[in-house]
């Protein structure tokens, strides 16, 4: 019990770095997105749809993809509704490309 204790605190500790370097890229990529829509005119993902708790859209300026990101805490119901909820939406709408 002591061994499974230490890998999911490990586990989390893992995902707690990468929900962080994850944010960071957002901040980072958001104020991208919106510096470029405010030079070319045309609204970025944020500025397209309202806002939505937990979901973060912004546009990879590599690929111009749309991107969504899904906060969520394992085994928590309405983090499971909201990510099931979010990616059958974009599949309805054809726009979901992958999903990690």
């Amino acid at each position: 019990a002591r061994e499974a204790l230490t890998v999911e605190v490990a586990a989390a500790a893992a995902a707690a770095a990468a929900a962080a370097a994850a944010a960071a890229s957002v901040a980072a990529t958001a104020a991208a997105s919106s510096a470029t829509a405010a030079l070319t005119g045309r609204p970025g993902p944020d500025e397209a749809q309202p806002r939505e708790r937990q979901v973060l859209r912004f546009e990879d300026p590599a690929t111009g993809s749309e991107v969504v990101l899904i906060g969520c805490m394992h085994f928590n119901p309405c983090s499971v509704e909201k990510s099931a909820r979010v990616t059958r939406e974009l599949a309805e709408q054809g726009r979901l490309g992958a999903l990690v």
